[in-house]
């Protein structure tokens, strides 16, 4: 066989041995494609269960959040939840690859409508009648097992994806490893065969073939940053530059799996940190933070409408004042307008907007830089280049915006990271929306109870003050009053009372025994303890009140001094602050309460009242702490009131109610009197001229 025999075999052998390599080598991509279609099949059915799984979570938090509070508000995301479940959850089942999950993405379905049709809505609508059932913690408990259960197939079939998921890596990896081992046998076997052409097989063959194999080796190793110098010319060409296609999508599909874990991260922080109270405020910080701490962006602020930070509805107006609330960062030296500051509409860096906007390069923003070029210049030399402002909407009102920054840390914003934005804005607009409406009922609450009680006359020579704050607790109205006005006698009488509970009946039940009281003072001139003792009478003969205390006292002349007459029922005794002695509580029977027995006797008390002394009445809200004893929060208000008698009688009570030893769950009343600061004189004005004599 002459040399071109040899050739012609030679180069046969090889072109076949070549040829066979070249397949190998596209098998393995054509399967390693496949593997990264499978893989991102298995990435999109994962966000698939975790989007069935937050449908879930917002089913549960509206109808907690209704049968709770019963607000409508919370029904938004409920109904939302569950219209939309029943089409995710089949999507999730079509998207499922495998019998064993679609059948979990089946009963995962199912057990979904059980949890909306056999629980929630029946729950709703019997919290919606007022059903006292829909609040039990045997309905609770229902709720926990089946969410709970819920979870549990969440979490295996997320699992059994992941591992579904592995095994398709491991599959690409092997496959790629198989396909290395068959070209170099094949490149091995041309180079023995062929020696003449060696050289030029080496230079055009088998160097490219390596550093191909070299790639495939550290692709299927993991290192998707791989590069082929693309250096061959036809079919090694060609391989070097699908080999390079190949390292860069997988790269890019590895990016934006991160991406996709890392704003599902966020987005799952955002749901359990932002919102866990009902303080406006707080929740904007929390969102601050969550923004900061993610990375989502380097400093973060929010602008609230002012409106809305006092428990008001927000105008439909462009114009709306704005002030920050919350303001976080990467660095401490942040250049932002600190908390506390007026934003407008022409203030940047947010103006008030109706749509999210972006501004990736604020470096070339007109726009942006046109409202303040100061301070557009100022934020863009401390290295701040990038902006997303979202609107805080709830249902249609504006409730203020939220800005994201970042800078020279950082890469700009994309278009795609505005609904990351959103959805952080959209979270934390209804809970700060559910603060709005939070306020606003202890707003009305209170107003409704101020409303109840009486503006204190001129009682002159003495000097009257009243305090009365509302109980912490959103909706709660109490039943405490007090009350102070002139007697026909010409004696001063002052009472402070508490009807047991902490809703309308309550108040009511109040009004109604204050103004019994006032009618029976002013019509008997009798003591403390008949008139309460016909009081207590007319309630059990008329009424349905409640359980009721109360302290009623008579100030009285006597001689040169005046003197306290009063009897107790079942009330915290009068504490006395007299000039040079120790405050005082002047402890005594304090009776039975009203509308308990109304045949009990009840004692009457006398003290005198030198110049300059002031009498406190107080409810027992202003005292009582569930981790503290009475007698210690009376010790406390004894001293504080000690430590301040020398101020005005207002300010002195205003004192008192701020700096309670109580835990602030009960409404509180504290009523005070003052004698002059000189002994009393015949003729002195108490209503002496009005003087009749007190009946027994």
């Amino acid at each position: 066989m002459g040399l071109v025999g040899l050739t012609a075999v030679t180069s046969g052998l090889l072109a076949l041995l070549i040829g066979l390599a070249f397949a190998v080598l596209l098998w393995s991509i054509v399967n390693m494609r496949d593997s990264l279609a499978a893989t991102q099949h298995s990435q999109a059915t994962l966000t698939q269960s975790t989007k069935v799984e937050g449908l879930i979570l917002d089913l549960e938090t509206g109808q907690r959040g209704y049968v709770i509070t019963r607000q409508a508000q919370f029904l938004e995301p409920w109904r939302t939840a569950r219209s939309t479940f029943p089409g995710q959850a089949r999507q999730l089942v079509q998207m499922s690859s495998t019998p064993g999950q679609k059948n979990l993405a089946q009963q995962i379905s199912q057990a979904g409508n059980s949890l909306i049709n056999d629980y929630s809505v029946p729950l709703v609508e019997m919290a919606s009648r007022g059903n006292p059932y829909a609040r039990s913690v045997a309905a609770t408990q229902e709720g926990k097992r089946r969410v709970d259960a819920l979870r549990k197939q969440f979490a295996r079939y997320e699992m059994d994806e992941g591992s579904i998921l592995a095994s398709g890596r491991m599959a690409a990896e092997a496959k790629a490893r198989r396909a290395v081992e068959l070209a170099s046998v094949g490149l091995a076997g041309s180079v023995v065969l062929i020696v003449a052409f060696a050289s030029y097989v080496t230079r055009a063959i088998v160097w490219p073939i390596r550093r191909a194999a070299a790639f495939a080796a550290r692709l299927a190793g993991g290192d998707l940053t791989a590069r082929m110098p693309e250096t061959g010319t036809g079919e090694i060409g060609e391989l070097e530059a699908a080999f390079n296609t190949m390292g860069g999508s997988l790269e890019k599909s590895r990016e934006r799996a991160q991406e996709t874990h890392q704003r599902l991260k966020l987005l799952y922080d955002a749901s359990v940190a932002v919102g866990t109270t009902l303080d406006g405020e707080e929740i904007a910080q929390q969102l601050v933070d969550v923004a900061v701490q993610q990375r989502f962006a380097d400093f973060a602020t929010v602008d609230l409408a002012v409106p809305v930070l006092q428990g008001k509805e927000t105008p439909d107006d462009s114009t709306t004042e704005m002030r920050r609330v919350a303001v976080g960062g990467v660095r401490r030296d942040s250049p932002l307008h600190p908390v506390g500051t007026l934003i407008t509409p022409s203030h940047p860096p947010g103006p008030w907007i109706g749509t999210a906007a972006i501004e990736p390069d604020l470096q070339t923003s007109t726009t942006w830089q046109h409202h303040s070029p100061e301070e557009s210049r100022r934020l863009l030399d401390y290295g701040i280049h990038s902006l997303i402002t979202v609107p805080l909407h709830a249902r249609t009102t504006l409730l203020g915006t939220v800005n994201f920054w970042r800078s020279q840390s950082s890469r700009p914003f994309e278009e795609d990271e505005l609904s990351d934005a959103e959805e952080l804005a959209a979270k934390a607009a209804v809970s700060i929306e559910n603060a709005r409406l939070y306020q606003q009922v202890r707003n009305s609450s209170e107003q409704f109870q101020r409303l109840l009680l009486p503006r204190l006359p001129d009682l002159h020579p003495f000097t009257v003050a009243a305090d009365y704050r509302p109980a912490t607790t959103p909706g709660h109205l109490g039943g405490d009053w007090y009350d102070a006005f002139r007697l026909p006698d010409g004696a001063c009488a002052v009472v402070v009372g508490d009807v047991v509970g902490h809703d309308l009946r309550a108040a009511a039940s109040m009004s109604q025994t204050r103004n019994m009281l006032r009618a029976l003072l002013y019509d008997l001139s009798t003591p403390p303890s008949a008139v309460l003792t016909q009081l207590d009478r007319t309630l059990d003969a008329i009424t349905e009140n409640p359980v009721t205390t109360a302290c009623l006292a008579r100030v009285e002349p006597a001689g040169e001094v005046w003197r306290l007459h009063w009897s107790n029922a079942g009330h915290p005794p009068p504490l006395l602050l007299a000039p040079g002695s120790e405050p005082e509580y002047l402890a005594a029977d304090p009776g039975v309460p009203l509308c308990v027995d109304s045949e009990q006797p009840r004692p009457n008390h006398i003290h005198p009242l030198h110049p300059d002394t002031t009498v406190i009445f107080f409810t027992d809200g202003l005292v009582e702490h569930p981790r503290r004893s009475l007698d210690e929060g009376l010790k406390v208000l004894a001293a504080t009131a000690a430590a301040h008698a020398d101020q005005p009688l207002q300010r002195l009570l205003q004192i008192l109610a701020d700096r309670h030893p109580s835990d602030g769950h009960d409404d509180m009343a504290v009523l005070g009197l003052r004698t002059p600061t000189r002994p009393r004189l015949p003729g002195d004005a108490t209503g002496a001229s009005h003087r009749a004599p007190m009946r027994p």
